[in-house]
């Protein structure tokens, strides 16, 4: 019965997201992006239903797809004419649509443009590549245009999904994992990051589909093979974050080397000369980030960033720690205060664009509370030491990504952690089918408290 319901809801938001789709068209006279629209829709599908035989796992795909693709036209709609001055939320898509924008008549005008500002896109030279490859495309058919742009964050915000549900799969029943794949679709920040133009989520979709890999490791066909790709890929879109899934290839050798005690060694021999490799790059790149957070400081006013100067005064080690923990809560803490903020004051001043603070924006509001009861779930479960009955991948790929938590603690924007969301989400979820119903409404209860109680001191402490 539930299935019979999301298949016609699906098929509901195909109708419609598909009908306007074809008036936004009309509207904009851009028929590459319906063209794009209509070819990712069919290739995925037709991909999923064959690969993995799977009525939910197709399901799991076309819901986000179509409402994503809605949220996506209804936020550009509004708030976006000119690209190069106007965006939703996402500052960075200014910079990005000026790389991707230029007359493409055949494809070695692509490469050259890629040459002419390589210098200036190499830490995201991939990304780069594949926008203007993308405006190459809508040249054929019209002008390279945002919404052709935007379409790839859609997709790969909605693609992404089919893989939490196959990972979640493993751990609990089909029904109750495509409920909770939709739920994780819809409430966390994979939402809001999939309607804007962004390197995120292509960083994000690989290590959804690494951390896929990783758990599903007796039965994913090549899965070192496959890691090592997404190594590759991952360090075209962000390097750091690159060289970062080093340790997801680390960590599948060592859930392989359970049964293999020669691989084991070799796993262990692995690690410090991995650790050596990365560990300059991260602490220079950690060192870097801290310097402009604390530039940022200095800029805005004291009475208004006083709770950031005081965690950044602590002691190494406390200070990642907590600042880990604010970036988790933060931007919960109110999670309406960047709808309607006094644009006379220096930090917001910077972006007084429409599409910067608007209560369009309540998606990325929702998922930050949720997240606040998801991190509740685990920290309970740590606690009662819930870990010991943990299987040994999820266990391990939540110690990951609590180290990459800490290493982009400094900022509180999720954008550059929640391609490790979906891993810390199964995990609650795990804990949580491990607590009694009665302890689980106490957790809920005690974290709206500590919510209410967080809010309170944040006003008191703004006045």
């Amino acid at each position: 019965m539930v299935l019979k319901r999301f298949f016609f809801f699906g098929f509901f938001l195909f109708v419609i997201v598909f009908l306007l789709t074809v008036f936004y068209t009309v509207y904009t006279g851009w028929l590459s992006f319906s063209i794009m629209w209509v070819a990712l829709f069919a290739g995925s599908f037709s991909y999923l239903r064959r690969a993995y035989k799977d009525q939910n796992t197709v399901l799991s795909f076309v819901i986000p797809f179509c409402v994503y693709s809605l949220y996506m036209y209804i936020t550009n709609y509004l708030f976006v004419k000119d690209p190069y001055i106007d965006f939703f939320m996402m500052v960075d898509s200014k910079k990005f649509w000026s790389f991707s924008d230029y007359q493409l008549q055949s494809f070695s005008d692509v490469v050259d443009a890629q040459g002419k500002d390589y210098l200036m896109t190499i830490r995201y030279t991939l990304f780069n590549f594949g926008n203007l490859c993308l405006s190459f495309f809508a040249q054929i058919f019209d002008e390279n245009n945002i919404l052709v742009q935007k379409l790839q964050s859609v997709w790969l915000g909605a693609f992404s999904i089919p893989f939490v549900y196959l990972s979640l799969k493993k751990y609990f029943p089909t029904k109750q994992s495509l409920v909770y794949a939709l739920f994780y679709a819809f409430f966390t920040h994979v939402f809001i990051y999939s309607v804007v133009f962004n390197r995120d989520p292509h960083v994000y979709l690989l290590y959804t589909i690494g951390a896929y890999i990783i758990t599903n490791h007796n039965t994913v066909k090549n899965g070192l093979g496959k890691l090592v790709l997404l190594f590759v890929l991952i360090c075209g879109f962000r390097l750091e974050h690159g060289l970062f899934f080093s340790a997801f290839i680390l960590l599948y050798l060592w859930v392989q080397a359970r049964s293999k005690p020669r691989l084991k060694v070799l796993v262990i021999a692995l690690i410090p000369i991995v650790g050596l490799i990365a560990f300059p790059f991260f602490f220079g790149k950690y060192q870097e980030n801290t310097d402009t957070y604390e530039g940022h400081l200095e800029r805005v006013e004291r009475t208004e960033a006083s709770a950031a100067v005081l965690l950044n005064s602590l002691p190494p080690g406390i200070k990642e720690t907590l600042m880990a923990v604010n970036s988790q809560v933060a931007p919960a803490v109110p999670f309406w205060r960047s709808w309607y903020p006094s644009l006379n004051q220096s930090t917001y001043s910077r972006h007084p664009v429409e599409g910067y603070y608007t209560p369009w924006r309540f998606i990325e509001s929702i998922a930050s509370v949720v997240w606040v009861y998801v991190w509740s779930i685990v920290l309970c479960g740590l606690l009662l030491k819930k870990y010991k009955v943990i299987p040994l991948e999820l266990n391990l790929l939540f110690m990951v990504s609590v180290i990459l938590l800490m290493m982009a603690s400094t900022s509180v924007n999720a954008r550059r952690t929640y391609c490790v969301y979906p891993i810390i989400f199964i995990y609650c979820l795990y804990i949580r089918q491990l607590l009694s119903p009665k302890l689980r409404r106490r957790v809920m209860q005690s974290a709206t408290l500590v919510l209410i109680g967080i809010y309170c001191a944040y006003y008191i402490f703004k006045n």
